[in-house]
């Protein structure tokens, strides 16, 4: 119970350019254990005296390789020490690598099949050979596709699961702790045949069949975070209709417990979109945001977790039509940080105080609207930039930084 709200309620108005802020502490960089973090990871900084400027207005777009792009990755596909982009061009059923070529460039794409209705893609080493993999889910193929990575970038031919389901997105994550990769896909069909599903994963790059878990609403996000300090990521689904977030508990027998739902607040005018997670309040424990961006204003809620896999719903803060959500310490200040794309286009930031609050957010970037977006250390200078995708182009946005003062 907190003694006063971290930031505007729905309703209120804040002040164009003051300082609108609610408590947000450190993000927990533990959540990614056991978890294949990608475009996820926050880079450590390396230059110590480093100072960082913000974000410039200027950016580089580059051609996505194709059109509906969405699923955007940050990883190093070819080995060679920088970091590659990935995302799928759905329009064109193929996955699309832009190879950096350092300093935040990147090639021109290289694409490949991705067989039919791709959705989503997760670039993750399932086998342990060094290479990253390509974990590629199709919303009309009703399966999983992996095809594993082969020597100087290339991948070999995809190898189909069934899901028996549609599915949207894919996460892996080893989910019992055996040392091995399992793949967890989100399903939302027709007639309300609406599920996740488990593979397990083999050590050798090849999974077991799918196991469905059930959900109380049509999914639309998926989460991997160990939610419950255990040292096993669980699984989160945040549920738009029925304004539900499913906690499945990771275990080491292999089960995905469930556990009472989160329920949220709201109506039809300001559904669920997406979620993160966050350490918000300093306690150690693994909180929540989601973004409500289909109101006619927007908002973000924070949800405050007890360490054992359950969530307290606390206040909601004002926020430009947020969809598309990542946390990162963009300054390296030691405090978390919010960007999110907003639903009528534009990225926002949302900067933390030395006070442990948060600032109000701030457009870094005008924008059609963002399909996906990645907050990661693209040019190696030690803090995260910004990358996302629009229907036809990603768009690559670096922070200004400057050297200072030995």
């Amino acid at each position: 119970m907190f003694p006063r709200p971290w930031g505007p309620l729905r309703g209120s108005h804040p002040p164009a350019l003051g300082r609108t802020m609610f408590r947000f502490h450190h993000l927990l960089l533990g959540c990614c254990a056991g978890l294949a973090c990608t475009s996820s990871t926050i880079s450590p900084r390396v230059l110590s005296d480093a100072q960082w400027l913000g974000f410039p207005e200027a950016r580089v777009t580059l051609s996505a390789g194709g059109s509906k792009a969405r699923g955007l990755h940050v990883a190093d596909v070819d080995g060679d020490g920088v970091k590659d982009l990935v995302l799928v061009a759905s329009q064109e059923e193929q996955v699309c690598i832009h190879q950096g070529v350092g300093r935040g460039g990147f090639a021109a794409p290289r694409c490949l099949a991705a067989g039919t209705t791709p959705m989503d893609v997760a670039v993750s080493d399932v086998n342990g050979d060094g290479r990253q993999d390509l974990l590629i889910v199709g919303h009309f193929s009703n399966a999983l596709t992996v095809r594993l990575g082969a020597a100087d970038g290339a991948f070999l031919a995809g190898i189909p699961y069934s899901l028996g389901n549609h599915s949207q997105q894919v996460r892996v994550a080893d989910l019992d702790g055996d040392g091995h990769l399992d793949a967890i896909t989100k399903n939302a069909g027709s007639a309300g045949f609406w599920n996740i599903t488990s593979l397990k994963g083999r050590g050798d790059g090849s999974f077991g069949e799918a196991v469905p878990h059930s959900v109380t609403g049509l999914p639309r996000d998926l989460v991997v975070a160990d939610v419950n300090d255990d040292a096993l990521p669980d699984v989160l689904v945040l549920n738009t209709n029925s304004f539900t977030v499913d906690i499945l508990l990771a275990r080491k027998d292999e089960k995905l417990t469930a556990v009472p739902p989160l329920k949220l607040s709201g109506s039809a005018d300001d559904e669920p979109f997406r979620l993160a997670p966050v350490e918000v309040n300093g306690d150690g424990k693994l909180d929540l945001v989601i973004t409500h961006g289909l109101s006619d204003s927007g908002y973000l809620s924070l949800h405050l977790g007890d360490g054992k896999g359950g969530f307290t719903s606390t206040q909601s803060i004002l926020a430009n039509e947020p969809g598309e959500v990542v946390v990162a310490d963009f300054n390296q200040d030691g405090r978390s940080d919010i960007a999110h794309a907003g639903m009528s286009g534009g990225v926002y930031l949302l900067l933390g105080a030395a006070d442990g609050q948060l600032g109000a957010p701030m457009r870094v970037a005008s924008s059609v609207t963002p399909t996906s977006l990645v907050a990661e250390d693209l040019d190696a200078d030690g803090f995260p930039d910004l990358a996302w995708t629009t229907p036809d182009s990603v768009e690559v946005l670096l922070g200004s930084t400057t050297r200072g003062e030995p």
